[in-house]
């Protein structure tokens, strides 16, 4: 039954995902990662191993429908953020609510941070660009959590 509701939220993620506008920042569009979102959802009610799994599922989906010219960089970026996102699973009734936010920032960090390098690797964007990318995608995805958080889903943000 979970696995059908969780294909369920992935499908309309993914209605609403391909549907929703970019924003541009620079040169480059911006869309929110709502399967990164998903993604920390199923990682810090599950544990490592379903993180990994899930994002490796999502990231080879993505893979598939939008990086064709880059095939396996989602599957793998999304992996190490199951993975690392995971970790959540195992504190979250230790950490304070300031340790959640940082270590969900940094994770996101760490995800954005290995993505744009990848995809900005040979063209002409300064660490500069690349950077505020990072930081901005990183802030954006974490203030959609804080919202998803209030809203739609529980992160386990609210509880110690």
């Amino acid at each position: 039954m979970m696995l059908v509701r969780y294909s369920l939220v992935f499908l309309v993620l993914f209605l609403i995902q391909t549907l929703l506008p970019g924003f541009y920042f620079g040169n480059y569009s911006y869309k929110p990662d709502l399967f990164l979102i998903f993604l920390t959802y199923i990682a810090v009610h599950h544990d490592r191993l379903a993180g990994t799994l899930t994002g490796f599922i999502i990231g080879l989906i993505m893979d598939f429908t939008t990086q064709a010219a880059l095939l396996g960089i989602y599957a793998f970026v999304k992996s190490i953020s199951g993975y690392t996102l995971g970790t959540f699973h195992q504190y979250r009734t230790i950490w304070t609510l300031p340790i959640k936010l940082a270590f969900l920032f940094l994770c996101y960090l760490l995800h954005f941070s290995i993505f744009y390098y990848v995809i900005l690797n040979g063209t002409n964007a300064t660490l500069a660009l690349g950077a505020q990318l990072v930081f901005f995608h990183s802030f954006l995805t974490l203030v959609l959590v804080l919202v998803s958080d209030r809203f739609f889903f529980d992160f386990y943000l609210r509880q110690n």
